[in-house]
């Protein structure tokens, strides 16, 4: 593998999203269908 150029973080912080508020949060009320 080739090592990046730049960290993670200094990957997130050049992104044109920073500062972007995203709501991570799982909602737990109902189960994911999952097809097996």
């Amino acid at each position: 593998m080739i090592r990046p150029k730049t960290s993670l973080v200094e990957f997130f912080r050049s992104s044109p999203l920073v500062g972007v508020e995203l709501d991570t949060e799982r909602l737990r009320d109902h189960p994911r269908e999952i097809g097996l």
